[in-house]
């Protein structure tokens, strides 16, 4: 739970200078779009891989000549570029001091007694 909680503010507090997904959800799934980029990037490259390996062993020719009996790989048809936050038109920006006053309501809402009482269910209103 404190791992998630954490992966929020990193994300947003990250910039393209100073990526800040270690914590962020990874897959092509992920809600986080840096993680979920270089998911589907890696799916290409390695569908890329498997189908030269196939047109190798289908000819039996080695790798140079493979590459230039089809000639340059075509691009995937799903290529995805990795979005930048200006791209998208996302500021996120705090002052230093603001900053620090977010990481602490983080610290409170990580606190191990709070997270046992959200564990056991149980509300504020007593109704």
């Amino acid at each position: 739970m404190k791992k998630a909680i954490w992966a929020t503010f990193y994300h947003c507090t990250s910039t393209d200078s100073q990526p800040r997904h270690n914590l962020c959800p990874h897959g092509e799934k992920s809600w986080c779009f840096w993680n979920r980029a270089i998911a589907l990037q890696e799916k290409e490259r390695e569908e890329n891989d498997r189908l030269q390996r196939e047109k190798e062993e289908a000819l039996g020719e080695s790798s140079a000549s493979c590459v230039s009996f089809y000639g340059k790989r075509k691009k995937p048809k799903t290529s995805f570029k990795m979005p930048s936050l200006k791209d998208m038109k996302i500021f996120f920006s705090l002052e230093k001091s603001d900053l620090d006053k977010v990481k602490q309501l983080y610290i409170r809402l990580t606190d191990e007694d709070l997270l046992k009482r959200c564990l056991q269910g149980k509300m504020q209103n007593l109704n």
